[in-house]
């Protein structure tokens, strides 16, 4: 179920949305750049999205109790870019409704190589495609 869909720049080219996912899939995550397969509940006859996850599953804390909220799920956030190709995206992007997530895929990024192989490392994060613009 989507829990969360909202622009991610001023464009509306690209939509930041939190899906909740089952423990399963909170499970098999172990490293970003894993992938899930996305597309609505529907027959199947829809071709589905991939979609890189570059962060861990969240779960959502309750500040009252200093914990975990007991009735919280674990949820996943992906930015996903609009695309002529995939009409079915903007009505299904959309709080509230239910989609299909395969199974976690993929074995990820080589973090651990990336950061053994780098002595300085510039990390760039950006929601807004203005941002890209001023930097080289």
């Amino acid at each position: 179920v989507i829990v969360s869909s909202r622009p991610a720049c001023s464009s509306g080219k690209s939509t930041l949305i939190e899906i909740e996912i089952n423990e399963r899939i909170q499970q098999e995550y172990t490293t970003p750049g894993q992938f899930v397969q996305f597309r609505p509940n529907d027959d199947g006859s829809t071709d589905p999205i991939f979609l890189a996850m570059s962060s861990a599953p969240t779960i959502k804390h309750d500040d009252e109790n200093n914990g975990t909220d007991p009735k919280s799920k674990p949820t996943l956030e992906f930015l996903i870019k609009m695309a002529p190709r995939l009409a079915w995206l903007p009505q299904t992007l959309v709080v509230g409704t239910t989609v299909q997530i395969s199974s976690v895929m993929g074995s990820g990024f080589p973090i651990h190589r990336i950061m053994d192989e780098c002595t300085d490392t510039d990390i760039y994060n950006t929601t807004n495609d203005d941002d890209m613009k001023n930097h080289p």
